[in-house]
């Protein structure tokens, strides 16, 4: 199960790395911007979920004349890993995360019952006169 874990994050991103250059050439030929200006547009759509693998799967199946459905799968393999890991339940490397940035989720503090008697308040008796 780690295994799946590492495979995810490595596989963000280096598929995150190839994604950028292959957006860039999409919105270059849609948009017909220079090419700068399309490397910024897809550095600014990779941090988006679903809108950066789309823009690189436009750009590798009109320009790069890729397959779309290997297109598809390449860009969108972290997302169909992610789902795999929710399946199998391995999503322990998240745990771990947030084990180290919130300590007190791991180890939650212990409650201590206090033990302790109650006395009844009895009022002094007054002298009768």
């Amino acid at each position: 199960m780690k295994f799946l874990s590492i495979l995810f994050v490595t596989s963000f991103i280096f598929i995150t790395l190839v994604q950028l250059p292959i957006s860039a050439i999409g919105i270059m030929f849609l948009l017909k911007e220079h090419w700068i200006v399309s490397i910024f547009i897809a550095f600014a759509l990779m941090f988006i979920p679903v809108i950066g693998p789309l823009a690189a799967v436009y750009g590798a199946v009109t320009v790069l004349k890729w397959p779309f459905l290997a297109a598809l799968t390449v860009f969108f393999f972290p997302y169909i890993l992610y789902v795999a890991l929710i399946i199998f339940g391995a999503t322990s490397l998240f745990k771990t995360v947030r084990n180290i940035f919130h300590p007190e989720a791991r180890h939650p503090p212990e409650i201590i019952d206090a033990e302790f008697t109650v006395k009844e308040d009895n009022p002094p008796s007054l002298p009768k006169d």
